[in-house]
Parts: C-alpha cells; sequence; structure tokens
C-alpha cells in the first residue's frame, strides 16, 4: 500500500451496472486519485431496501467486471456476495477495514442523493466514525448535516442514470442511449435478463422486423447516434442499390445494417476484440490499420452470436473496409453504400451518387475505391495491403473492358495491338 493512500469503497446493488455509475468512478479517480490506492466496486449480496435484485448476486458481479474493469485502480470485489445474508455498509466498511489494515479509514464514494439519507442508515454512528465519504453531486444538492462526518466533495457533477428506467426500457426492448456498456448490454441480452423479450427479439428470423428493430436498439449503444445514423443510411441506401443491379434487397439492408457493429471500439479495444475472436491478423495489419479490423470481428462477431445470419451477408460486413480481389455483387453494394449513404457529406460524393443506375456496379465500384485511395492518401493515412490487390484486379478488369485488344508497348509510347 502506497503510504498515505486510501482504499476506497464503491457499493451498490448495481442493477444493472450503467453509465452513472462509470461516471461516478471516473470522477473519484480524476479528483481523488493522488489520495486512493484503489477504488473497491462491490456489489450488495441482498440488499436490505429491496426484495428483489432481479439478477443474481453472481450475475451482477460479473456485470461490474465488464462494465468497469477496464478503469485503472479499479477492482470488482465479492466481499459482500462472500459474506452472504442482507447487505448493510456497515458490514462491508468492517470487512473491508479488516482486509486492508494498514490503509487507515476507508472512503465510500456515494452520490449525494444517497448521503443525504445516510443518517437513516443502519448503525449510523458507526458509518459516521468508520469512513470518509466522497460525494458526488448527481441532480441533487447536499442537504444532509456533515458536521461530524468526513467528507470530500468532489466538484464534477455525474449523470443522473436511473437503473429502473433501464430495466424497464429493456423489457420493452427500447434503446438505451449509452446508458450501458455494449458488454453489459450483450451480457444482458444473452442471459435474458430483466424481462428481455425473447419473442420480439427472435433471433431465428434475422430478416423479420423484430430481429432487425432489437439490433438497431442495440447498435445504439455499441456505436453511438452519430455512426448509428450512419448505419441506418447504408442499410437503406444499400437496399436501393440492390432493386436498382438487381440483387436481393433485404440482405443488402441486414448487411448495411450490420456493417459497422464493431466500430465503437478503439485502437486498443479493437485489437482485443481480434484477439477475443481467435481471428488470425497480419501483423502489419495488426498494428498499422487496426480500424480496418472493424469489418472482420463484426462478421465473426455477429456469425457466432446470430447463427441465422447468411454467409453471404457476413462476407459482405467482413469485406466493406477493404474489398477483396473477388467481390460479390453484395459486397460491392454495401461497400458502395458505405460511401454513398447519404449523411456523408465529403466533397465529390454527390459526382458518385449521380452514377447510380447509369455506370455498372463494378465500375461504380471500382470509382468508389479510387475516391476511398485518394482521401486515404491526402489524408496521409496507412492503406491495408490488401488495397493493391483489390485495385490492380479491378483497374485490370476496367482495362481489358475498355480495350479489348490490349496494349502493347513502344518506343516511348503506349499503342494498341494491331487487330
Amino acid at each position: 500500500m502506497a503510504d498515505g493512500k486510501r482504499i476506497a469503497i464503491f457499493g451498490g446493488t448495481f442493477n444493472p451496472p450503467h453509465a452513472g455509475h462509470r461516471a461516478c468512478l471516473e470522477i473519484a479517480l480524476a479528483e481523488f486519485g493522488d489520495r486512493i490506492e484503489r477504488i473497491l466496486v462491490v456489489p450488495a449480496n441482498a440488499p436490505y431496501y429491496k426484495e428483489d435484485a432481479a439478477v443474481s448476486p453472481g450475475g451482477r458481479l460479473e456485470m461490474c467486471r465488464l462494465a468497469f474493469g477496464d478503469l485503472p485502480q479499479v477492482e470488482v470485489s465479492d466481499v459482500d456476495i462472500a459474506r452472504g445474508g442482507i447487505t448493510y455498509t456497515v458490514d462491508t466498511l468492517a470487512d473491508v477495514t479488516a482486509d486492508y489494515p494498514e490503509c487507515g479509514r476507508p472512503v465510500f464514494i456515494l452520490g449525494a442523493d444517497s448521503f443525504n439519507t445516510l443518517p437513516g442508515w443502519k448503525d449510523a454512528e458507526r458509518l459516521r466514525e468508520s469512513a470518509t465519504y466522497l460525494v458526488i453531486p448527481r441532480g441533487e444538492s447536499l442537504s444532509a448535516d456533515v458536521d461530524g462526518w468526513d467528507v470530500w466533495l468532489a466538484d464534477a457533477v455525474a449523470p443522473c442514470v436511473s437503473s429502473t428506467e433501464i430495466r424497464e426500457r429493456l423489457a420493452k426492448g427500447l434503446p438505451l442511449e449509452g446508458m450501458l456498456a455494449p458488454e453489459v448490454s450483450q451480457f444482458i441480452r444473452q442471459r435474458k435478463l430483466y424481462g428481455v423479450n425473447t419473442v420480439a427479439d427472435d433471433r431465428s428470423d434475422v430478416f423479420s422486423d423484430a430481429f432487425r428493430n432489437a439490433r438497431k436498439a442495440e447498435l445504439l449503444q455499441r456505436v453511438g447516434e452519430m455512426r448509428y445514423a450512419h448505419s441506418l443510411g447504408v442499410a437503406d441506401t444499400a437496399r436501393s442499390l440492390a432493386e436498382t443491379y438487381g440483387a436481393d434487397a433485404e440482405k443488402a439492408y441486414l448487411a448495411g445494417l450490420l456493417h459497422d457493429w464493431d466500430k465503437g471500439f478503439d485502437d486498443a479495444g479493437i485489437r482485443a476484440r481480434a484477439d477475443e475472436l481467435g481471428l488470425t491478423i497480419r501483423p502489419d495489419v495488426y498494428r498499422g490499420a487496426p480500424q480496418t479490423l472493424h469489418g472482420v470481428s463484426a462478421a465473426a462477431a455477429l456469425g457466432r452470436e446470430f447463427p441465422g445470419i447468411p454467409g453471404d451477408v457476413l462476407q459482405a460486413i467482413e469485406r466493406h473496409t477493404t474489398g477483396a480481389p473477388d467481390m460479390s455483387t453484395l459486397d460491392m453494394i454495401i461497400f458502395i453504400a458505405d460511401a454513398l449513404e447519404p449523411g456523408r457529406r465529403f466533397p465529390g460524393l454527390d459526382e458518385l451518387r449521380a452514377q447510380v443506375g447509369k455506370v455498372s456496379l463494378e465500375d461504380l465500384f471500382l470509382d468508389v475505391e479510387s475516391y476511398w485511395i485518394s482521401l486515404i492518401v491526402q489524408r496521409k493515412k496507412t492503406l491495408h495491403p490488401d488495397t493493391f490487390a483489390v485495385w490492380n484486379t479491378y483497374a485490370e478488369r476496367y482495362q481489358a473492358r475498355r480495350h479489348p485488344g490490349g496494349y502493347e508497348r513502344n518506343p516511348g509510347d503506349w499503342s494498341r495491338k494491331p487487330e
């Protein structure tokens, strides 16, 4: 234990752990991290003020690990669960103090709304003597009498997020608007917790409205509002392209909707995602172009979680970032739709949009590929190694269509071979 540093405790039901909880931890670390050795996140075993926590203690413990495991100085503890019975904060403080005798008085983290009720908690006098209270404003000002209480008051305000509202929205299949970490949302849906409507979320029919709506709600949580709007635009554009070029419109819509399923990860996160999925990635791509991996990882993850998604849909999702030398019609449609969806505002895209239906799908694909390569080069970003093979393949085919007789090299010039 570092000299002078304390153990902090962040207790609660965590039913489920959400963005408001995480904000409290981040505020505590940002403002008081120099005084705290670590923060123990401690899910209650059976909270005294609730008859039913809806999810087993072990399930809430696992969700806390998913929600907070990446935060520095944060450790999820089962001290209350291991003790069993009804959970009282006074017992939590006693157990942690016994486990870390060298840390002195622990620091207990809670919102101002909870601190205002603290004098009415069990053994309030012992609570006052047993800990320092790190109080985080959260929609309610500090109104309790703090005389005699050792209080650290944070400056930042945590957002008000309601566990009750989250549970209600989950049961109704409504979007959660950034309230839950994607990993927690996935855990809840896989375990069918909180009354998640498994009839409405029928995964056996991946082309049903119920399936698409459920994935939309989940996608919003995974990628945020801007990327979600982009995904809807790609889905609509892909369906329109499929209708224009004679492809399966429902497959195109589904692939467009889900193409950025893993786009919410940063570079470190997408590398970890690839590792978790057991993907074999070229070292130079893994290091130098990690954001191109989200297509490959999305296809693998979606195929694992939703076996009913057809293989050609997954392939189109996989190939939408880099293309391939043997692009299918659906592959090209998703690649093109990703560029031409209405939300894109880059210069030159309107000219490409005007070509839809006037040129062949393959020629349009090559023009979009050319556009992306130029944009990447202008921004001095790393090109995926496969880009060269894709470009050469389709550029050669384009030239062969324009000049069926081919070319021969004459000194100082290129000319057509004689017929």
